[in-house]
């Protein structure tokens, strides 16, 4: 997600360059549009396990927008409603009650808010970081938790 944000935000003229982590990204969440509820459209798999996400409608639409003169901050605003959109659709089309939101990308304010409302509204329970951080520190201890589980049902070893 992290090169997805960067690449967006190169194509609105922020950040063209990042000289630090998470850069670009933050540049975009905040020139982002909070009264826009357009999104843009993010294509996805139904098919066999794994949902694949298809990030090409998402860059064409943004494309078009910005060639037609739409301005950054409504851009900006588009691409998290769209992430928005598809990680509802995904979580639909798993079944699941509860979603996790983990990630460096759930640094981010607008997204992470604008999601987890949107999945309540759908009738998911959210879960949210409270103890770890959502980026890589807390998507490792995800990893150990489920090692550690897998190796208890296989016995210890």
């Amino acid at each position: 997600m992290g090169r997805l944000f960067d690449g967006l935000a190169a194509l609105v003229g922020l950040h063209p360059t990042a000289t630090f982590e998470g850069e670009a990204a933050m540049a975009l969440e905040s020139v982002a549009d909070p009264a826009e509820r357009g999104a843009y459209p993010v294509g996805l798999g139904t098919g066999v396990a794994p949902i694949v996400l298809d990030w090409e409608p998402l860059l064409a639409a943004a494309l078009e927008d910005l060639g037609r003169g739409v301005g950054r901050r409504v851009v900006a605003a588009r691409f998290h409603n769209g992430l928005v959109r598809a990680a509802v659709e995904v979580a639909r089309l798993v079944g699941e009650e509860r979603v996790a939101l983990s990630g460096g990308c759930f640094q981010n304010r607008l997204l992470t808010e604008r999601l987890a409302a949107a999945l309540e509204r759908a009738g998911h329970t959210v879960l949210l970081h409270a103890q770890v951080p959502p980026n890589d520190g807390g998507v490792s201890l995800g990893q150990v938790l489920i090692a550690a589980a897998t190796l208890q049902a296989e016995g210890g070893r």
